[in-house]
């Protein structure tokens, strides 16, 4: 059995290094959002990696977690594991739905979702 692994916001794949499981994991690389592009059709392509041939597991931390919950709708997984994640946009807080409906986000710089490796360690 595979299991995919999607982390969150400013974060890839080094969240699962330490994992250890007796199945294959693949952690799952973010590809770049379609402007307007809702999160069950960017879940969609992002799911288009997935091989479906066999059972397989997801794994979402974070934002990855919607995602997760996202593909788990459009694929049928055995089963999906939420790490510091809601399952649905109706558990976030108030806060993160403001900021998220807010244009502040886009007044950060997209490198400070990304640090270099050494400051992110």
């Amino acid at each position: 059995m595979k299991i995919y692994a999607i982390s969150g916001l400013g974060a890839d794949q080094r969240v699962f290094e330490h994992l250890n499981l007796d199945v294959e994991l693949i952690a799952l690389d973010w590809i770049t959002p379609h402007k307007n592009e809702s999160i069950k059709v960017y879940a969609k392509r992002l799911s288009e990696v997935i091989e479906t041939d066999d059972e397989f597991c997801l794994i979402g931390v974070s934002f990855g977690g919607l995602i997760a919950t996202e593909i788990g709708k459009i694929l049928s997984p055995i089963k999906i594991v939420l790490i510091s994640s809601v399952q649905t946009k109706y558990e976030l807080r108030s806060i993160y739905k403001w900021v998220g409906n807010s244009k502040i986000i886009k007044l950060i710089p997209t490198a400070l979702f990304n640090p270099p490796k050494i400051i992110s360690k």
